[in-house]
């Protein structure tokens, strides 16, 4: 209410009833619902609800939740989605929404949480469209028909049905377990794939590419090796992460994922070859110069778009001046 200036609207939230519960509990859970439902855009109410696909005490990253947001298409026009995402998170902090922000030394918001009552609230008000499936959730495929958003954080009885059933009409599906292999052709509309650490998948289809509208793939901390060929045909795909990795193997063409602009790495293993031609590319939090063909400090050249932090790694590679001129950082913003 801190921006609001009308006395009427002070008095309705004055007169809303909220406040007379003898219930503590069910006070603050109206209260907090109350807050929800004067949120002053659907969308931004959309991006509240789909923090349910975390788990309790979780610790939000900034840069993850909007690009998340934005693979759902919360955020509106392309051109506005970084503005629209900065909006929407300070939105939900003043509304205390989330808690416990941890800022580094220029004032960016780097992570939060939420506390467990708010977290109640956000699987509340998904609950229509949201599973969070559990070793002892006994839903049936019926039950789970308006489901679009899934996360399966372990095995269960009745998984291989609920999953056969909602596969076709998924937007996002964050997995602990290899879900996807077997019905990777069904998951027609998904726009998010996320494994959770989930060191037993070592491998992803090559009916991967079929994915046209997936926007965002998190692969970090898993067993994969190699991303299939028909990852090139992936021409929506925004964000691709690949913490954690041993070591990947990158098909040729990479240039193909014309969408990509984040891309995330944490070792020369999982630094692919020629990534200069990446060049609509906003976001690479590292880059390490290797002597090897497609990975002197020149790939950066044309990466203009690049914004945020960047580090880069064995500068002892870079041959003389011209060659580190041509990592043109004085273009970069």
């Amino acid at each position: 209410m801190s921006k609001e200036r009308s006395r009427r609207t002070w008095l309705e939230i004055k007169k809303s009833g909220v406040w007379g519960s003898a219930d503590s509990v069910l006070k603050v859970e109206s209260l907090l619902k109350l807050s929800f439902d004067r949120l002053p855009s659907p969308s931004l109410k959309k991006c509240f609800a789909y923090c349910a696909m975390f788990p309790k005490d979780y610790c939000f990253e900034t840069e993850e939740l909007k690009q998340l947001w934005m693979a759902e298409g919360f955020l509106g026009s392309p051109m506005a989605m970084v503005d629209i995402g900065d909006k929407y998170l300070n939105g939900l902090l003043s509304n205390s929404l989330f808690q416990d922000v941890e800022k580094d030394k220029f004032g960016n918001i780097l992570t939060f949480k939420m506390h467990d009552s708010v977290h109640d609230l956000s699987l509340s008000v998904s609950k229509f469209d949201t599973l969070f499936f559990q070793e002892n959730s006994s839903l049936t495929s019926k039950e789970c028909s308006h489901i679009r958003h899934l996360n399966v954080g372990c095995d269960g009885e009745s998984l291989p049905e609920i999953l056969t059933a909602v596969a076709p009409k998924l937007y996002s599906l964050f997995s602990e377990i290899d879900v996807f292999k077997k019905l990777s052709k069904s998951f027609t509309r998904l726009r998010v794939l996320k494994f959770v650490g989930a060191a037993n998948i070592c491998e992803l289809p090559d009916s991967l590419g079929e994915l046209k509208h997936l926007r965002y793939l998190d692969i970090s901390w898993t067993s994969i090796e190699a991303l299939p060929k028909s990852t090139t045909k992936l021409y929506n795909l925004q964000t691709l992460r690949l913490l954690g990795l041993l070591r990947l193997t990158f098909p040729d063409e990479l240039e193909k994922l014309i969408s990509l602009k984040h891309l995330y790495f944490n070792r020369k293993e999982l630094q692919p070859v020629n990534i200069g031609n990446l060049t609509w590319l906003q976001t690479l939090p590292i880059f390490i110069v290797g002597s090897e063909r497609g990975c002197s400090i020149k790939e950066l050249g044309s990466l203009n778009e690049l914004c945020g932090e960047l580090e880069i790694h064995h500068l002892e590679g870079v041959r003389d001046k011209q060659e580190a001129s041509g990592a043109n950082l004085h273009r970069k913003e």
